[in-house]
């Protein structure tokens, strides 16, 4: 839980940031936009090493309720990998094209698709 809302914290302060930095002409504050980004991809970045292990023993678990073999866990993980790719394939240019608000948007897909998937 801690990985997740310290993510989801370094997010919201991006568009925070964002708001508030860039929208009121403040370009000589580029250190202090610097400090901020790098401290929050910071916490991004602890999140995920938070969230990661999490991921690994819940893809175990469901390999062991699904009756197949740990060793399957590979697998998974190639899936996973094909799936990242996929989703920054199609992110880059969105956010190329249509800016930062994109993210938004495209976490609400990627939440009902996970819903539609796992149901």
């Amino acid at each position: 839980v801690a990985g997740i809302s310290i993510g989801t914290v370094s997010i919201l302060l991006m568009r925070v940031g964002n708001k508030i930095l860039f929208e009121n002409g403040s370009q000589s504050m580029v250190s202090v936009v610097l400090v901020y980004y790098v401290t929050l991809r910071v916490l991004f970045a602890i999140s995920i090493s938070l969230i990661m292990p999490v991921i690994n023993g819940i893809t175990l678990v469901h390999l062991e309720r699904e009756g197949e073999d740990k060793s399957h866990f590979g697998k998974e993980r190639l899936y996973g990998a094909i799936s990242w790719a996929i989703a920054h394939g199609v992110l880059g240019p969105a956010l190329d094209l249509w800016g930062y608000e994109v993210i938004y948007f495209t976490s609400l897909l990627s939440a009902i698709g996970c819903l539609i998937i796992f149901q």
